[in-house]
C-alpha cells in the first residue's frame, strides 16, 4: 500500500488532523484496520487515534480514496465523532 497524494489540515477546534488521501494498493483492497495501521504508522501516532471515515475504491484501478481523522487524544476522539463511526472502526464495544 502506497500513498500517492495527502492533503491534510489540522481543526484546533476538534483538536484532529484531518486527512484527504488517495492511496494505491496491489492485491485486494484494505480493511479498515489496515488502513488505521498504515495512516497511524505513516504519521507516528496511536492506532487507537486513527478513525477512518470513508474508503471509496476509484473504479477500473488500483486505488482508493480514503478520508480519515486523527485525534490527539482518545477522550476527545470518543466525544466528537459519532458512535457508529467509532462501532464500525471497532474502537468502542
Amino acid at each position: 500500500m502506497e500513498f500517492i497524494e495527502t492533503n491534510q489540515t489540522y481543526n484546533k477546534l476538534l483538536k484532529r488532523h484531518e486527512l484527504h488521501a488517495l492511496i494505491e494498493f496491489e492485491q485486494s483492497p484494505p480493511t479498515r484496520k489496515e488502513m488505521a495501521q498504515a495512516i497511524a504508522s505513516r504519521f507516528n501516532v496511536p492506532e487507537n487515534h486513527v478513525v477512518i471515515l470513508k474508503m471509496e475504491c476509484l473504479f477500473g484501478s488500483r486505488r482508493m480514496r480514503v478520508h480519515s481523522h486523527i485525534y490527539d487524544n482518545a477522550d476527545d476522539m470518543r466525544r466528537f465523532e459519532r458512535g457508529y463511526i467509532l462501532k464500525r472502526n471497532e474502537l468502542v464495544q
